[in-house]
């Protein structure tokens, strides 16, 4: 799928959602009323698997069931991306007919497709979860409130030699400004920024990553 139709995915969750409510889209994403509604229970675990902290969570369709790794519990902006991760394999990649995942089956025995199979659907999954948690309209509006334009950080600034601030300092600095007026508050400095990147909002640095794994 491009960005686009993922991005149109979630809007359109997003809608469903909150007209069932009968209210308007409003941040922050309540990811775990939105994964309810869905028709899935949570089931935090920290045996088999989970045992590594690095193994956040993983989607059961068959019994309608998200496991999440209980660390999540003390990472509130990794719980939420990760549950919106988890809600982009059901909206995207689950048959909810027959409540399994349905993949390509051209070369499956391919262990090299089946692995780029899943770096595409796991880099869907985050693009929906980012749309999802941070819908476009409401992080340019909340980008323009305070910004006629877009920024690029690594522009020399004299006030910013002489404090000595980083790219990433300054990206971050605006980061915090999108969040309180965005009211992102469950959701990582870390996604909003990437958000901001992607919309091309923020420029001059590159998009910053972290390890994720997930079943």
């Amino acid at each position: 799928m491009n960005n686009k139709d993922i991005e149109n995915k979630s809007i359109e969750l997003l809608k469903e959602y909150f007209d069932y409510k009968k209210e308007s889209i409003t941040t922050p994403i309540p990811t775990i009323d939105l994964l309810e509604y869905l028709g899935y229970d949570i089931d935090f675990r920290c045996d088999g698997i989970y045992k590594n902290k690095d193994i956040l969570g993983g989607v059961i369709p068959n019994e309608k069931r998200v496991e999440l790794n209980e660390c999540l519990i003390k990472n509130e902006g990794r719980l939420n991306f990760t549950i919106a991760h988890e809600i982009a394999h059901i909206v995207l990649h689950v048959d909810n007919n027959k409540n399994t995942f349905f993949f390509r089956k051209d070369n499956k025995n391919d262990s090299k497709s089946e692995e780029n199979r899943r770096k595409i659907i796991e880099k869907e999954a985050d693009q929906f979860a980012a749309y999802l948690l941070m819908p476009s309209y409401i992080i340019k509006k909340s980008f323009f409130k305070h910004y006629s334009k877009p920024i690029n950080v690594s522009k020399f600034s004299l006030i910013n030699f002489i404090l000595r601030k980083s790219k990433l300092h300054k990206a971050f600095l605006i980061t915090r400004k999108i969040s309180k007026t965005g009211n992102f508050s469950n959701v990582s400095k870390t996604a909003i920024l990437n958000r901001l990147i992607g919309l091309r909002l923020i420029r001059g640095i590159p998009y910053q990553t972290y390890k994720i794994k997930r079943r």
